[in-house]
């Protein structure tokens, strides 16, 4: 900490947690499907084979903070709700249709933080609609997981942490590559123009409802 700078300041949460006031840890993470399509051995119910998976911006190592990751698949999966507890985070399944998954984080019982719901579009075509047995198909998004006021103890020891490599996916070669600063800021400024424009939406409703 440097010089001078005000020292957190510590409360004790309802159940006896010892706290972080204001502070906020994030953890950049990208959400990513990456789809094969089967071609001559493609069916109508199993035409492309597709991995889901969580994995830190920088791939680093994230088994200081998860304990493992809950993925939901559509309901008409055997067992639609797999958890995945080790790294790479990933789950790989046979299909034929796109749908929304939910990816559940759940974190180290030291870290005192409820699961963190992420949603991932399964992308199985590209833009063109076509298909390529050589190419597949990478959808991969850039978020965010914020903890807000961390327990006294993670955050003393997240400051003492030196990063390591998360354990090699066979799909790395299909990683996008991402800048979580520049990621940051776009994601700032996407959330400025949503502010103004629902302020300019209020704005709009409360002149209509006078005029009314």
């Amino acid at each position: 900490m440097a010089e001078g700078q005000a020292q957190p300041e510590v409360f004790t949460d309802t159940d006896g947690v010892r706290r972080m006031k204001g502070v906020s840890i994030v953890v950049p993470v990208v959400t990513g499907t990456i789809s094969f399509w089967l071609a001559k051995k493609a069916t109508d119910h199993a035409s492309h084979k597709w991995t889901i998976y969580l994995r830190h911006a920088k791939n680093e190592d994230l088994a200081h903070l998860v304990s493992k990751v809950t993925f939901g698949l559509h309901s008409s999966f055997a067992n639609p709700n797999r958890d995945v507890e080790y790294q790479p985070f990933e789950l790989t399944e046979v299909g034929w249709g796109e749908f929304d998954i939910t990816i559940k984080v759940h974190f180290r019982e030291d870290v005192r933080e409820g699961p963190v719901e992420l949603y991932h579009h399964l992308t199985l075509y590209d833009a063109s609609g076509s298909n390529n047995a050589k190419r597949p198909v990478v959808h991969e998004v850039y978020d965010e997981i914020v903890l807000w006021e961390p327990p006294e103890e993670v955050h003393r020891r997240l400051a003492a942490h030196t990063p390591a490599p998360a354990p090699q996916s066979q799909l790395a070669q299909f990683h996008t590559q991402f800048n979580p600063d520049y990621e940051y800021r776009r994601l700032q400024h996407a959330r400025q123009r949503v502010a103004a424009i629902t302020n300019n939406v209020k704005v709009q409703l409360a002149a209509l409802e006078s005029a009314a």
